[in-house]
């Protein structure tokens, strides 16, 4: 979407949403991609992306985990992504019923380009927990 508001330069704000399913979050990373190279504006898109940067932000998951969070942060500095970093609880999904089958993850971030942090050079993403 494009955010404009009246008396400032319009940017770009797009909406995660990675799904569970490898074959598709790599196409919306390509789109998103494509995206990157069209658009002159500045950019922040946030949510949930479905993966994770670091072994520190799973708790139990034994997937593929390294080779994904690999190609995730390749995705990012390829397109030159700035991680706004994070707020909140440790992890922002969970699955399983038990201690023995549960697992943890913080699948929500925020990215923007380097024309969006020179502008907004406050901001940052905090994860507010619903009760």
């Amino acid at each position: 979407m494009k955010v404009v508001r009246r008396g400032e330069n319009p940017w770009v704000f797009s909406a995660i949403s990675g799904g569970p399913n490898e074959t598709t979050r790599h196409s919306l990373w390509s789109e998103l991609s494509e995206l990157r190279m069209t658009n002159s504006l500045p950019w922040m898109l946030g949510r949930d992306f479905n993966n994770i940067r670091s072994m520190a932000e799973h708790l139990n998951c034994i997937d593929n985990l390294i080779e994904r969070y690999i190609r995730f942060n390749h995705w990012i500095e390829n397109n030159e992504l700035i991680d706004l970093g994070f707020a909140g609880p440790r992890f922002t999904w969970s699955t399983g019923k038990n201690l023995d089958t549960k697992k943890f993850t913080r699948l929500d971030k925020a990215l923007c380009d380097q024309q969006w942090r020179s502008r907004f050079g406050e901001a940052a993403f905090r994860h507010l927990v619903q009760k």
